[in-house]
């Protein structure tokens, strides 16, 4: 819930508070998961050399938090064996490692690419972790791969645009608001017409969203102060976003529950 909670958070101040569309650029948050090999100082090397090539092939990097792409990698090791020459011995790693970037709210992949790298260390993880500075951040193949996923990423919104709206407004009517403004808010300002299309919409959803929120935050403050618990209820009915419909309704509960605990 932490990516839809900043979401929002960027919605509401660009929004309601600018009324101006939020600007969502076709940014892609670059994520590589620690697993076997890829340990923190391995995993941080090879996140750091896929942030270059997307920033050379002209993407910004997105927080992983609030990112509607996200670009990962699979990484296998197809051989290793050592080196003998030497005074120390060396192992050497032939690995493969396969970009892949996705949507996050429907995990819809749009593209895809591998390569081979190797490299040399006194063992097997140092040997793994060096293969990555063979990774050109000018590499034809992997800034065509970025740029031509962008392309599809850009088709598939201004041509299903009407889908993902219809998609979007279903998820609302069903309660799940969340989903709803996920589904919308993912659209890129690349795809202009899409773009701006889903503005009005993703500002009825959202307010929907905060005057639900606004109820749920009333109904836990009043158990709280039910309890005596009045630092909780003010902490609460503080956090209550001044767009939201029940917003006076929390100002005079405040009000109240104050002289109620000045009064004991």
């Amino acid at each position: 819930m932490k990516h839809l909670s900043v979401l929002l958070t960027v919605l509401c101040f660009s929004t309601f508070i600018t009324a101006q569309p939020v600007v969502n650029s076709l940014n892609i948050a670059v994520y590589v998961p620690q697993t076997g090999l890829l340990n923190s100082s391995n995993s941080e090397k090879l996140k750091s050399k896929m942030v270059q090539f997307l920033t050379k092939s002209g993407f910004g990097s997105d927080d992983l938090a609030s990112a509607s792409f996200l670009m990962y990698p699979k990484t296998d090791i197809v051989d290793n064996f050592q080196l003998d020459g030497g005074t120390e011995p060396q192992t050497v790693v032939i690995a493969e490692i396969t970009f892949i970037i996705k949507q996050i709210p429907e995990s819809k992949v749009f593209g895809s690419a591998t390569i081979k790298v190797k490299g040399v260390g006194k063992n097997k993880d140092e040997a793994f972790r060096n293969s990555f500075n063979t990774i050109n951040s000018n590499d034809p193949a992997l800034v065509d791969f970025v740029k031509t996923t962008r392309e599809k990423i850009i088709k598939h919104y201004t041509d299903n645009c009407e889908v993902i709206i219809a998609a979007a407004q279903t998820e609302f009517n069903k309660k799940n608001t969340e989903k709803a403004i996920s589904l919308l808010a993912a659209i890129p300002s690349d795809a202009k017409d899409c773009y701006f299309n889903v503005q009005d919409k993703i500002k009825v959803f959202y307010q929907a969203w905060i005057d639900n929120e606004c109820q749920h935050m009333m109904l836990q403050a009043t158990s709280a102060a039910g309890s005596k618990d009045y630092t909780t209820a003010f902490s609460i009915l503080g956090e209550i976003t001044p767009t939201s419909k029940c917003y006076n309704d929390a100002k005079v509960l405040k009000f109240v529950k104050r002289k109620s605990v000045k009064k004991l």
